[in-house]
């Protein structure tokens, strides 16, 4: 037993009060309490007491009566009821009321050393039940454990406070060695003695606990028992006293260390499963957003196949990047080779702190070996830029804040010329996979070619565009109900269109809190209006709406919106339209379709005009690769010379296809070449 066994021994009879207690001290361990009146015993029982003697017959109140009432206050207690002789149907009575078990008095007296067995068994069946019914509640918390740590502290707890030892500690087995993992408030000293204790090894090595005598380890005094946790390492209790036996407590330090191991064994799986799943969760998201960032990029070369401008090619490819929330943000700023510095051009999305035509330093964002990439070695580059939380760079009185997360910045390169920068942002991921940086690569050549192509075209035509501003009063569109609800100035930063439909539009609000523009959103009718981005004097709202009476009356009629804001219940538009558009006409539906529309400002760009060049562009754009490929040969062969210098079987096999096959494709060639050149509906150049 881990203690000495208390006995509470009730009896009026003084007699046998002095002599059955006397007797039993003297054959075992047992130590009594005794009372003479039964109706004070309730008041007498104690945590320590472990049974209840009790006589039958008493004057105040009988055996019966007495357990009755201390089994309704200490259920557990083992009560043993002395009888006289002859009273088998009083001891039925007895057990029936709760009685553990029953002995004539005589028999009591007569062998003392069987009384003090029937004690002893009776203590030891309730400790056990009780040690039982707390292992079995408190294992609970090995299931509930979610980390080793926790199920170290479950087993110590357990081992001290349901068990009975007076110290407990977990020795764990890692590659540096045993080590005290989790303690009971073991001292320093104890707590670097026990990983090098001889019944370390022992119990590592054995299905079975290991019992320590006294002073077997030099710091514990008292018997200790070392029970193995598998190859996590190894339990140990300390009892309290020297005499305490701990075969009693063999098996129940087992159980909780069995108990304990097969958490640990729970946790290790669980681990390795979550492990395989975040590793392929990992993948399915590398390859989800591949297909989403190819999905953009297909949209931005299909798009910027049909720009002319290099502005419009920059300001296209900054809204596509953002417009399926694959980047954060996005903007393109061209490089001076000499200062190292990049002017913004374009920009998309929220958190880029950088102002069009303003000149940013990419050193002081980005690290040396980045810039030496991109800007050197014509390559993709990633980082988390450095200016989260950085102090400004020597060179620079104020650092931009950027956003945490992770940039990508793309070289913008046409045969080996560096045109500009592309720096897409997102927040939401730190991951970027090296087949997606080939595919924002790939991006970087097409802008590159396009803007060359731009470039060329600008150099012999220049452009055709017209920038026209018109005040409207349109108050059916939401950013104008806004600017006189909340009494403030509504701008749109970008907006794109949603793959459901609905029109996301980023706006700088200036001349109001966040708060009541907000409350304004609610009322006006906009869904889930947000705050993004606060700063001094204005802020940057996402709005998500069904759509723009302003932005679709522009889009019916093909111009290209440049800015849109409103202040106080009045909308200002900037739009691009050709040269050859009417602006009269275009003032009148303006004013038919959003109320009323002034013309404020008109200002001419540059023109665009048929050449050569834009009719072989537009010629190519209209042949297939096979097509194409086949007139250049053809030419190039001698066909169309005379007499000829190879024949067409002779060109279609060195092209590897059959000679009806080379006429056919000659054929369509031949005559969208004449269709281009001779049908005078359709224009040359576009």
């Amino acid at each position: 037993m881990s203690r000495s066994i208390r006995v509470l021994y009730v009896d009026d009879d003084p007699q046998s009060l002095d002599v059955i207690p006397n007797r039993c001290e003297a054959v075992s361990e047992l130590r009594f309490e005794t009372e003479s009146r039964p109706r004070t015993v309730t008041e007498q029982l104690h945590e320590d007491l472990d049974c209840l003697i009790t006589d039958y017959r008493m004057p105040s109140m009988d055996g019966i009566e007495l357990l009755t009432e201390v089994s309704n206050q200490q259920p557990d207690l083992p009560i043993l009821l002395l009888t006289g002789h002859g009273g088998g149907e009083i001891a039925s009575e007895a057990l029936q009321k709760g009685a553990t078990e029953y002995m004539e008095k005589s028999t009591a007296i007569a062998q003392p050393d069987l009384l003090a067995n029937r004690i002893r068994n009776a203590v030891e069946q309730m400790r056990r039940e009780k040690t039982n019914r707390a292992l079995a509640t408190d294992a609970d918390r090995f299931i509930r454990a979610t980390s080793p740590t926790a199920v170290y502290e479950a087993a110590v707890d357990l081992t001290c406070e349901t068990l009975g030892f007076e110290d407990a500690a977990v020795i764990e087995d890692s590659p540096e060695g045993w080590s005290v993992v989790a303690h009971s408030g073991l001292d320093a000293s104890l707590r670097s003695e026990l990983p090098t204790a001889e019944p370390v090894a022992d119990a590592a090595d054995s299905d079975e606990p290991v019992v320590a005598e006294p002073e077997a380890v030099e710091s514990i005094e008292t018997a200790s028992c070392w029970v193995s946790l598998g190859s996590h390492g190894v339990l140990v209790g300390r009892t309290a006293e020297a005499d305490t036996d701990v075969d009693y407590l063999r098996d129940s330090i087992l159980i909780v260390a069995t108990n304990a191991e097969s958490a640990l064994t729970r946790l290790e799986q669980a681990a390795l499963l979550d492990e395989r799943k975040r590793e392929l969760e990992r993948q399915r998201t590398e390859l989800a957003s591949l297909r989403q960032t190819n999905e953009v990029i297909r949209s931005v070369n299909r798009a910027i196949t049909s720009v002319r401008s290099q502005r419009e090619i920059e300001r296209l490819v900054c809204e596509r990047l953002v417009g399926d929330d694959r980047y954060t943000y996005a903007w393109i700023g061209e490089y001076d080779l000499e200062t190292d510095r990049v002017t913004p051009r374009a920009k998309a999305g929220l958190g880029a702190e950088i102002t069009v035509g303003s000149g940013v330093s990419l050193a002081d964002r980005y690290s040396a070996e980045t810039l030496e990439t991109v800007v050197d070695h014509r390559q993709v580059a990633v980082e988390a830029p450095t200016g989260v939380g950085a102090e400004p760079s020597s060179g620079s009185a104020t650092a931009p804040a950027v956003d945490a997360g992770t940039s990508v910045l793309v070289p913008i390169v046409h045969n080996e010329v560096l045109y500009d920068v592309l720096i897409v942002h997102s927040a939401d991921h730190t991951s970027v996979g090296h087949r997606e940086q080939d595919v924002l690569a790939e991006l970087g050549e097409t802008i590159g070619y396009a803007l060359r192509t731009a470039e060329q075209r600008r150099a012999l035509v220049g452009d055709s565009d017209t920038e026209v501003v018109f005040e409207i009063g349109c108050e059916s569109d939401y950013l104008i109900q806004l600017s006189a609800a909340a009494d403030c100035t509504v701008s749109i930063e970008s907006l794109s269109t949603r793959s459901d439909g609905r029109l996301r539009q980023f706006v700088l609000v200036e001349g109001t809190d966040p708060e009541s523009f907000l409350a304004y959103a609610d009322r006006t009718g906009i869904d889930d209006p947000t705050v993004l981005v606060e700063r001094e004097d204005c802020f940057v709202a996402t709005l998500t709406i069904d759509g723009s009476p302003v932005v679709d009356c522009l889009a019916e009629q093909g111009v290209s919106l440049r800015e849109f804001s409103a202040t106080e219940g009045r909308g200002t538009v900037s739009v691009t339209v050709p040269e050859s558009a009417d602006i009269r006409t275009l003032a009148e539906v303006f004013e038919s379709v959003l109320g009323w529309a002034e013309l404020r400002a008109k200002r001419q760009l540059d023109s665009a005009a048929d050449t050569p060049q834009g009719f072989r562009e537009q010629l190519e754009e209209t042949l297939t690769d096979r097509q194409h490929e086949t007139l250049q040969a053809a030419y190039h062969a001698g066909f169309f010379a005379w007499p000829r210098t190879n024949t067409g079987e002779a060109i279609a096999d060195r092209l590897g296809i059959a000679g009806p096959t080379f006429l056919q494709h000659l054929r369509a060639g031949e005559r969208k070449l004449l269709e281009a050149l001779f049908e005078q509906e359709r224009p040359v150049y576009n």
